[in-house]
């Protein structure tokens, strides 16, 4: 049987992700959240309601990250992770 798999990007989303946890956890079997060194306690509550986190470390905001706002956008993650068969 094939698993869903729900990769999540994050930012300083702490006000939030637990909602979008619940909302994803009826479509899923996995939920994975791609944490960008957040200066808040989002990881923390993402281990707390039993989602996996990858934190993305020593990461700096590049122009060819930034999208047209000037707002840091998530850098193609899948590629990196196919290989482990996230």
């Amino acid at each position: 049987m094939l698993k869903i798999t729900a990769a999540i990007p994050a930012y300083n989303e702490a006000n939030r992700v637990v909602r979008t946890l619940n909302q994803v956890k009826p479509f899923v079997d996995e939920i994975i959240v791609v944490d960008d060194v957040s200066q808040d306690v989002t990881a923390d509550l993402v281990k707390k309601n039993g989602a996996t986190v990858f934190t993305l470390k020593n990461m700096e905001s590049k122009p060819d990250l930034e999208n047209t706002l000037g707002q840091p956008k998530a850098p193609p993650l899948m590629p990196r992770y196919a290989a482990f068969g996230l």
